[in-house]
């Protein structure tokens, strides 16, 4: 009778384990009844049933019997003390559970959230790139606008440099040709004929 017993907690043990609701439901009597979380399920069908098909069978594996894959819920049943009564018709017993529970990293659920965590480090770092990118060649136009903004500024420069002196060289150009000849000149008139011959000098640099 006592083997019988402990047989009969170590089966409950093992339903657990493998989510065999319906299997566990079938070792209790019709009037019997469960503790559990400060609640009392009373009778097979209506109280019992309702616990473990009801409750646990669709809350832990979807309403589908049998272990679920990286899906960890262990019960090991230990230190039974078991009173057998003279007349072997009722028996007491203490059993000690200890229940394990957790799932796997490598369970298809896990899995899959660390892909779709990889996923998003990968994105975030062909954003990192893109943007990095992005700001490279911003920099490179804003260095290109700067330097062609330089040479422009400069240009502009020289040229004003350029006609200053070219203004200064005539005006100088008049004023030792009047000291020479000793009278007046028109100045407008040699101005315009001494720019012409500048510009001619140019061109023929230029062209040579």
């Amino acid at each position: 009778d006592t083997q019988e017993i402990r047989n009969l907690h170590h089966a409950y043990g093992y339903y657990i384990d493998k989510c065999l609701y319906e299997d566990v439901v079938d070792l209790f009597a019709d009037d019997g009844e469960v503790h559990f979380a400060g609640g009392i399920f009373r009778g097979k069908e209506k109280g019992v049933r309702r616990l473990y098909v009801g409750s646990f069978l669709q809350g832990f594996t979807g309403g589908k019997p049998g272990p679920v894959y990286g899906f960890l819920l262990d019960h090991p049943q230990m230190q039974d003390v078991i009173h057998v009564a003279p007349d072997r018709k009722t028996a007491k017993a203490r059993f000690r559970c200890l229940m394990q529970a957790g799932s796997h990293e490598t369970s298809p659920s896990a899995i899959e959230a660390r892909k779709q965590g990889q996923d998003l480090v990968a994105q975030a770092e062909q954003i990192g790139e893109r943007l990095k990118e992005e700001a490279r060649q911003q920099a490179k136009k804003d260095a290109e606008a700067i330097v062609a903004r330089a040479r422009s500024e400069i240009k502009a420069e020289n040229e004003e440099a350029i006609a200053q002196l070219r203004k200064e060289f005539v005006d100088v150009a008049i004023q030792a040709a009047e000291k020479v000849i000793n009278r007046a000149l028109d100045k407008e008139a040699h101005r315009q004929l001494i720019e012409e011959t500048l510009r001619e000098s140019t061109d023929l640099k230029e062209k040579g």
